[in-house]
């Protein structure tokens, strides 16, 4: 019986150490290139963010491709598209995950925190028309979130501007 103790003490042991190198090895990121500074650089200037190093420059990249596209409901393509397909057409590019068809089913699927704990991905949702989830943004950085416009299409904008605090529902992280 004490033999089974300590083999099970050792592979919890062993276990644990593993994760911890694991979670270190993933947190460890080779120096960024000259280039990828200048575009992190780009990216901080053009959208009013502070990125650094932990940025996700593809993701960055991709909104840049789709800025100013503009919107269309039920659009789902460079031609126009809304808000959800959007979101949608991110997560799956960036993050290989499946975000949902809509903005509520989003919500549904997200674990709700804070404002104050927004990161990188997580999603924000508003409630633009009356007391259901109807529209929703990714948040990048300084308070900034991407989104489907219905007047400028895919645009970045500010958590701090008067409307989207008077709409603002809430926050959700992805799965």
């Amino acid at each position: 019986m004490n033999v089974r103790i300590v083999v099970w003490v050792m592979l919890v042991v062993w276990l644990a150490q593993s994760c911890k190198s694991s979670r270190l090895q993933q947190a460890k990121r080779e120096p960024y290139t000259h280039s990828e500074h200048r575009r992190l650089k780009h990216f901080n200037t053009k959208f009013e963010l502070t990125l650094d190093q932990t940025a996700n420059l593809a993701l960055y990249e991709l909104i840049e491709e789709w800025l100013g596209v503009p919107h269309k409901d039920n659009g789902c393509e460079k031609s126009g598209t809304d808000c959800s397909c959007f979101v949608k057409m991110v997560y799956k590019t960036i993050y290989n995950t499946d975000a949902g068809k809509h903005s509520q089913e989003m919500y549904a699927r997200t674990q709700r925190i804070e404002k104050s704990q927004l990161q990188e991905g997580d999603l924000v949702f508003f409630k633009t028309k009356g007391d259901k989830i109807s529209h929703v943004g990714i948040y990048l950085n300084n308070q900034k979130f991407v989104h489907v416009s219905t007047r400028k299409g895919v645009a970045v904008n500010s958590l701090t501007e008067v409307y989207f605090q008077k709409t603002y529902a809430a926050a959700g992280r992805r799965p």
